[in-house]
C-alpha cells in the first residue's frame, strides 16, 4: 500500500494529505505504522464502526454542553 502523489506535491493516504517533502523525511518505521493503521481501519465492518460513530456523536454533544457552561458568567450562570 502506498500513498498517491497529487499534483500539488502532496501525498494522500486514507483521505489525509501530507506534503511530499514531509513524507520523504518520515522514517520507514513511522510510514509502516501509518500503512498498518490505514489497513486496519479499512478492515473494520460497519457493525464495528457504528457504535464508535455513536460514541463520537455523544462526545461532541457533551463537549458542546461543557463549552456552553464555560461561556456562562455570573450574570447568566443560573439560566439553563
Amino acid at each position: 500500500m502506498s500513498g498517491e502523489i497529487g499534483r500539488s506535491g502532496e501525498i494522500e493516504m486514507a483521505g489525509i494529505r501530507i506534503a511530499q517533502s514531509d513524507w520523504e523525511t518520515t522514517p520507514k518505521s513511522v510510514k509502516g505504522g501509518g500503512y498498518h493503521l490505514v489497513s486496519t481501519i479499512g478492515k473494520l465492518s460497519e457493525q464495528e464502526v457504528a457504535p464508535l460513530v455513536e460514541h463520537i456523536g455523544h462526545f461532541n454533544k457533551r463537549i458542546a454542553h461543557l463549552e456552553e457552561q464555560l461561556s456562562k458568567d455570573s450574570k447568566n450562570s443560573s439560566k439553563i
